[in-house]
């Protein structure tokens, strides 16, 4: 079954307007998992690497949505659509199909119910360090979550380039932590004793983490933000083998996102090559991405 306006309505919870793209929420109707994706408004088929880094943020989103870490929240810039708008407007329905598309490893069609439904990712949610670790050791202090919101705005702001969907998605992930997007993306950065105020080990590690992911999602990793990220790890008193465990939970996390969305939505050899050359680069072994096949094809 392909995606249509008329059978994807059901699953769209919310559509705001930013900037010439549309952010939607789609949530199941059967389990109440969520994800969100972006759709430009034009009409223009996006790139490969572009629905590659859309789904791997919306899976960041349905992780932290699901383990009660964040809340949708549109941003004060934003204007928010309605359902009957999204039907009546040409435009804005091809961007929400093309947005569920982007997303559409994610789901099935039940012929039973004809209906989309997400599909069980448990034995993934269960096996991938990463979401384990988002789930049992979250990021739930004061202290910690500020020290969080700021190093991730640090990340974004090192290549010198903010765009749409990292402010969108940062922006929802801190949920009524944050009064405005600019708020947000013009805090200030850390000081020393903004490390030191985040007491637990597991939540500077769950950190270290996150940054990490962050980091992985624009797909041009370079040295300011390896830099950063390495700071990052000494300021927070990470050792440089825990640091290196969890810096691969983050990789492991974004190859199984990444080639999903290429196995799925793609057949160009040429660029699953590329990818798996990025990953081998990050430190990912052919046991690692043994794993990670084995977790695409259960799904």
């Amino acid at each position: 079954m392909n995606p249509s306006i008329q059978n994807i309505s059901p699953l769209i919870e919310s559509a705001n307007l930013y900037s010439g793209e549309l952010f939607f929420v789609f949530r199941c109707e059967v389990t109440g998992k969520k994800y969100a994706s972006f759709a430009k408004l034009r009409h223009d088929k996006p790139k490969v690497e572009q629905k590659i880094r859309n789904n791997f943020l919306g899976g960041l989103f349905s992780t932290f949505t699901r383990h009660e870490v964040a809340k949708v929240k549109p941003v004060s810039e934003s204007t928010w659509v309605s359902l009957q708008e999204i039907s009546e407007n040409p435009e804005y329905a091809s961007a929400a199909v093309q947005a569920f598309s982007n997303l559409m490893n994610h789901f099935f069609w039940n012929e039973t119910t004809d209906k989309w439904e997400a599909k069980d990712e448990v034995s993934v949610e269960k096996n991938l360090e990463f979401l384990a670790r988002l789930k049992s050791y979250p990021v739930k202090s004061p202290e910690g979550r500020l020290a969080l919101k700021k190093m991730v705005v640090m990340i974004i702001k090192a290549d010198g380039r903010i765009d749409n969907q990292e402010s969108i998605y940062l922006h929802n992930y801190f949920g009524e932590e944050s009064e405005s997007l600019t708020e947000l993306l013009t805090s200030n950065n850390m000081q020393p004793g903004d490390y030191a105020a985040v007491a637990s080990t597991e939540e500077k590690e769950t950190i270290y983490m996150i940054c990490w992911s962050v980091a992985l999602v624009d797909d041009d990793l370079d040295e300011k933000e390896i830099s950063l990220l390495e700071k990052f790890r000494k300021e927070l008193g990470i050792s440089e083998f825990r640091g290196e465990m969890i810096r691969k939970y983050a990789v492991m996390y974004y190859g199984y996102k990444s080639l999903s969305t290429v196995r799925f939505l793609i057949t160009e050899e040429q660029v699953e090559e590329k990818l798996l050359n990025n990953l081998i680069n990050l430190g990912l072994e052919k046991n690692d991405l043994d794993r990670i096949n084995g977790y695409i094809e259960k799904n």
